[in-house]
């Protein structure tokens, strides 16, 4: 507990640390601010180049070739 954000963030964006720094400091009955925090977050994701493609990490298959996932992507996005 005595390591300092900024340590424990070495060579990730900033945004990381700020995050830890504002939830250490919430009060225990203290509401968060999630728009904040979504802000600050969001702001990462564009300054990184990012694009919301409505595709998560966590639903794609891993043991299909990055061709076929890039077209199941692609027919996601075609619906939505």
């Amino acid at each position: 507990l005595k390591t300092p954000f900024e340590k424990l963030c070495e060579g990730m964006p900033e945004e990381f640390a700020t995050y830890l720094e504002y939830v250490r400091n919430l009060a225990f009955d203290e509401d968060p601010d999630y728009r904040y925090m979504r802000w600050l977050f969001q702001n990462l994701f564009h300054r990184q180049g990012f694009q919301n493609d409505g595709c998560f990490d966590w639903n794609v298959v891993k043991a299909r070739p990055a061709s076929q996932a890039q077209e199941l992507r692609e027919e996601r996005m075609r619906k939505a």
